[in-house]
């Protein structure tokens, strides 16, 4: 293990201590930071929109093709981001009763 050797020449003891702190305060922001949890999207495959919408895989086709659903691909493989597919969704209001 290599020692370090420090020197302190012409400083305080206040401008060391916040020197110090200020170093510390900026690792433990970085450290915060890199510790945070990344958001992933989960990308689902066609067989997968079709269960979680419960409808046929054409549905999911004719949808793709009409541009109401936005696939991603990866080779031959066809995607769907979850949260795209949460977004398509939309309410549905009931009419008005006269």
């Amino acid at each position: 293990m290599m020692e370090k050797e420090l020197r302190v020449q012409s400083t305080t003891t206040e401008e060391l201590v916040a020197k110090l702190r200020s170093s510390w305060n900026e690792d433990l922001e970085n450290l915060r930071i890199d510790l945070q949890p990344k958001s992933t999207e989960e990308y689902l495959t066609r067989n997968d929109v079709s269960q979680m919408l419960k409808v046929d895989l054409s549905t999911v086709h004719n949808w793709t093709k009409e541009g109401k659903l936005r696939r991603y691909g990866i080779g031959k493989r066809i995607y769907y981001k979850r949260s795209e597919i949460e977004n398509a969704l939309v309410e549905i209001r009931a009419p008005k009763r006269l």
